[in-house]
């Protein structure tokens, strides 16, 4: 039998979905605040499982506008880079 402090420091450091003896291999995931599929790569948990509100995917430049990803077309004219490849209203 595990003394519950033992357990309980384990669970603390490899985190709560990893339990001893599993085959968890935990990865890193990305908030992704607006909901777009695309996540932040400042804001990130590590987890075996997926937390909710969060993505595999951490290419998103703006984390707080859904049009704002690396899929989106650029809109000419509107001073923001909507396909986040690091330039604005190219043509």
């Amino acid at each position: 039998m595990i003394p519950a402090a033992l357990l309980i420091a384990a669970l603390l450091t490899i985190g709560v979905s990893c339990t001893p003896g599993s085959d968890c291999e935990p990865q890193t995931w990305y908030a992704d605040s607006d909901g777009d599929g695309y996540g932040n790569p400042e804001k990130t948990k590590t987890s075996c499982d997926k937390p909710d509100n969060y993505v595999s995917d951490n290419t998103d430049c703006d984390d707080t506008n859904a049009e704002v990803h690396p899929n989106a077309r650029e809109i000419i004219g509107n001073d923001i880079d909507d396909n986040c490849n690091g330039q604005v209203d190219e043509d």
